[in-house]
């Protein structure tokens, strides 16, 4: 979303008895929330539904499974009780690239490599997957198959959202927030299936947002006075806009 078009609806659609729900996306879980705003800015919580299971962690399993389907008869599995520092590094990596929306790359350590090669040839491994590519040190996944390890998730919120919007005809908006809302992939699938009926919202550092808002909220907890305040993550949003 740009940034005017952010800026707009912070200062007229969280007014006058509007609701909206937040959909919080986390590394562990996704938790949703509905808010109601009052007249004259006051927030008002009407419900919590239930939060599933379904957040980053749910990719990175997906990834890492992958790779033990390319490295395969137990070289990754070798691998990883050999290695697990530089395992936890090529998850780190993984975390920043599936934020993309496109073929990725990353880096093949040379220990892998090696194990990999005590078996066959390192680009045979390639051959019986579909999605993945060797590329000189690199090992390339498609932009197909980074889509794919999110279906799990995607079909999960998707569907706890429906239910959500079916039980309140008077949601206006969805703001998406959290560390798996930095994915370019997540943002543009809830935009495609609830854009044309619903504003979608998502602050440009979904994950900072919650971090500012929880310290903001410590240094301050009278923000928080029932119907009163609007939420920490709502405050840093209108900070960042000069809303």
């Amino acid at each position: 979303m740009k940034q005017e078009e952010t800026i707009e609806l912070l200062n007229n659609h969280h007014r006058n008895g509007k609701v909206y729900v937040v959909v919080d996306c986390g590394d562990e879980t996704v938790d949703f929330t509905v808010h109601k705003v009052l007249e004259g800015g006051a927030l008002k919580k009407l419900y919590e539904a239930p939060k599933n299971q379904l957040g980053g962690q749910t990719v990175d399993r997906k990834f890492k499974l992958f790779l033990k389907e390319i490295f395969s008869n137990g070289v990754w599995d070798e691998y990883e009780q050999s290695f697990p520092s530089e395992v936890q590094k090529m998850m780190y990596n993984f975390i920043s690239l599936k934020q993309l929306d496109e073929d990725i790359q990353i880096s093949c350590s040379y220990n892998l490599g090696e194990l990999a090669e005590k078996e066959k040839d390192i680009e045979a491994y390639f051959d019986s997957v579909e999605g993945a590519s060797w590329d000189d040190g690199y090992i390339r996944i498609s932009r197909e198959k980074l889509r794919s390890f999110y279906d799990e998730s995607l079909q999960g919120i998707t569907e706890s959202l429906r239910e959500i919007l079916d039980k309140d005809p008077n949601i206006g908006f969805i703001v998406l927030v959290g560390g798996l809302a930095e994915s370019q992939i997540l943002r543009q699938h809830i935009t495609d299936q609830f854009g044309p009926q619903y504003k979608v919202l998502c602050p440009l550092r979904p994950q900072e947002a919650i971090l500012k808002g929880a310290v903001e909220l410590g240094r301050n907890p009278e923000m928080v006075e029932p119907q009163r305040k609007r939420p920490a993550w709502l405050n840093f949003i209108c900070e960042k806009f000069k809303v």
